[in-house]
């Protein structure tokens, strides 16, 4: 993907033109619940909502023929939690990159690696960029 050379009526003259950097692709996680303990131990209901940041189309595909998966090793992940830890920006961007790490291991586990790696638009060999929360509610 580098600059595309085209000719144009000027003989020898060439214009490099850049591509069209590919637009974000996004998979969304439908809202679930999770109980969550606080530093007493009482039992809170957390809403969470999440939007994966994903390296393009066919990643997206990918990740939606073993979505189940997704979803389990995402409300495993946060019931590790305690209702603290996401309280503060800190804490929710904490979450948000385990949340990054474990999809990824997740979707590397289930696809293989060889597929991610061709899936996967960055060097890192990650198909998830980044998690985004849509909601977070506490009550």
């Amino acid at each position: 993907k580098g600059l595309i050379s085209t000719k144009s009526g000027n003989p020898g003259a060439e214009t490099k033109v850049e591509p069209e950097p590919s637009l974000p692709f996004f998979v969304e996680i439908k809202p679930f619940v999770v109980t969550m303990p606080n530093a007493e131990g009482q039992m809170h209901y957390v809403q969470l909502g999440i939007n994966l940041k994903m390296t393009g189309a066919a990643a997206g595909d990918a990740v939606a023929a073993v979505l189940p998966e997704v979803q389990d090793s995402i409300r495993q992940a946060v019931l590790g939690y305690k209702l603290e830890d996401i309280q503060t920006a800190d804490g929710v961007d904490k979450m948000r990159q385990l949340l990054v790490a474990r999809v990824n291991g997740v979707l590397e586990q289930a696809l293989g690696r060889e597929r991610v790696k061709r899936l996967s638009t960055r060097g890192d060999g990650a198909m998830v960029q980044n998690i985004y929360f849509t909601t977070l509610v506490i009550e």
